[in-house]
């Protein structure tokens, strides 16, 4: 790391920082958290009764449709 720092320092202002890195790991992983949360949201609005199992299965017919070809011939699950 050293011989980095020092690698053509009069060309350059080389400032290791740390603040950009941690910032960007915890907003990776706060956005990572909230996808990952997704699936129980959708299975607590179910159990809450706001999304029904049907309501579910209306949505993803109606998606088909406008889906490409190929993904259309795979048969929905019940």
């Amino acid at each position: 790391m050293r011989f980095f720092q020092n690698f053509n320092s009069g060309e350059f202002n080389v400032l290791v920082q740390a603040n950009p890195y941690y910032k960007f790991v915890a907003t990776i992983l706060l956005a990572m958290g909230m996808v990952f949360q997704v699936p129980v949201a959708i299975l607590a609005a179910t159990r809450v009764g706001i999304v029904t199992p049907k309501q579910l299965r209306h949505n993803r017919a109606t998606r088909s449709s406008r889906a490409p070809r190929w993904l259309r011939s795979f048969p929905a699950t019940p």
